[in-house]
């Protein structure tokens, strides 16, 4: 297990595919989304390089409440802390892994 920053919210899994190293997952509430943000949907994709490494790919969609708003500078915020997750799920694996195999 992936432990984090104590957080309120929850994630949704809405599929998941390991041998196609891609997953999508929503965040639909809790702290994550203020008060303008109805859900966020992360599409990430895993895709291998000719030398051996791979490339992360990230689409984030941002589901705003009714004619809400939300500023690049929420969204950089946004960003960074799943890039904070993400480096310590990779952390984990490359530390633990049985966990994958």
């Amino acid at each position: 297990m992936v432990e984090s920053e104590p957080s309120r919210s929850s994630i949704s899994v809405k599929a998941a595919s390991l041998r196609a190293s891609s997953t999508v997952y929503s965040i639909i509430e809790g702290d994550a989304l203020v008060d303008v943000l109805e859900s966020i949907n992360y599409h990430i994709k895993i895709v291998p390089t000719a030398d051996g490494g791979s490339i992360c790919k990230n689409r984030s969609i941002y589901n705003t409440k009714g004619d809400a708003q939300i500023t690049e500078e929420k969204i950089k915020e946004g960003k960074e802390k799943a890039t904070g997750m993400f480096k310590a799920v990779e952390a984990y694996l490359q530390a633990n892994p049985d966990a994958y195999n």
